[in-house]
């Protein structure tokens, strides 16, 4: 028979505040979040992690309901993780520009993080409402024989630059376009396998 079901045993995580998730139906830490798209909130319970060291065997992209996803599959000695995260946040972006720097199917440790953004004095930043602006980013490091980690690089600085963000107008109201910048990191996804 052609048709099979799934006996996957992969643990699903997601970012949310920083943190790795894995959605849990009691317990763990309640988050609410809210969809852009239809406004409408729903509260979930997550036990956060702080990291998450593995082998990564495949990075792709696929169609989420509401919007395009990073999926990135990481293995350990016994398990197999699967992260899915917003293709256009931060912490997917940010993991893209270092991927041309990943040896994949090496191991890593990947933490995400949220800090407050800060200017050349130290000062908080904050947004128009006057609410606390923060950076989102996810570190990655090599982890070597030995257990140390050795942090890996974006792969783009002024010698092998990223294109600019653009600007758009949608219903009377100028927004950013990162269309070709998100273009030009989803190139560096490389689909494969590594044979177990």
């Amino acid at each position: 028979m052609g048709l099979q079901k799934s006996n996957s045993n992969a643990t699903f995580l997601t970012v949310k505040n920083g943190k790795f998730a894995l959605e849990v139906k009691e317990g763990g830490t309640q988050i609410t979040t809210t969809n852009p798209r239809t406004n409408e909130t729903v509260t979930k319970n997550y036990e956060l992690y702080n990291s998450l060291t593995g082998f990564i065997i495949k990075v792709s992209s696929f169609q989420g309901k509401f919007s395009e996803k990073l999926k990135i599959t990481l293995k350990d000695e016994t398990d197999t993780f699967v992260i899915d995260i917003n293709m256009d946040s931060d912490y997917a972006l940010d993991f893209l520009k270092r991927l041309p720097n990943i040896t994949l199917g090496a191991e890593v440790k990947l933490t995400p993080v949220k800090s407050e953004a800060k200017d050349k004095e130290g000062n908080q930043i904050l947004n128009k409402e006057g609410k606390k602006v923060y950076n989102f980013y996810v570190a990655v490091s090599n982890v070597t024989p030995e257990g140390e980690t050795e942090s890996i690089k974006s792969a783009y600085n002024e010698d092998n630059p990223l294109p600019k963000w653009g600007k758009v107008t949608v219903n009377g109201k100028e927004q950013v376009d990162k269309t070709e910048y998100i273009h030009a990191l989803k190139s560096n996804i490389k689909e494969f396998e590594v044979n177990e």
